[in-house]
């Protein structure tokens, strides 16, 4: 009886098959990276706020950082006190009597737009109840 010689085909596949996983398993992980530091949303710093002077620095440092700040910082409820604390003194037009607290925020994302302004409002208790962005 004659024996039927095997080919080289499948050790050749078992062969190269684990480089191709890892391969592909190597450039998942680098996407998966990828994504995650490039789709990042800028963070709020107090600091990088309260020292922003001139209106490129308060576009950068102030406009840039707005949905983090309103998702996560100037909740309702917030205390008067500690919304102060993060954001530092008020631009013109804040009034106590009024119960709100108005920042600049710069010139908007496009060249020649109006500039944009934080309006935070607070109720009887000197706790946070609303944010609006203003423009003009």
């Amino acid at each position: 009886m004659r024996s039927i010689p095997q080919s080289g085909r499948p050790r050749r596949f078992w062969l190269i098959l684990p480089p191709i996983l890892l391969a592909l398993m190597l450039g998942l992980f680098g996407l998966i990276v990828w994504a995650s530091l490039n789709g990042e949303e800028p963070r709020f710093d107090p600091l990088a706020w309260q020292s922003a002077r001139t209106s490129d620095q308060i576009y950068a440092d102030r406009y840039e950082v707005l949905d983090d700040l309103r998702q996560h910082y100037l909740r309702p409820g917030t205390p008067r006190q500690q919304v102060l604390e993060w954001l530092g003194k008020p631009g013109e037009g804040s009034a106590r009597g009024y119960d709100m607290l108005i920042y600049p925020i710069g010139d908007g994302p496009y060249h020649g737009s109006a500039g944009y302004s934080l309006q935070i409002i607070f109720d009887d208790q000197d706790r946070l109840s609303e944010t609006r962005l203003l423009e003009g």
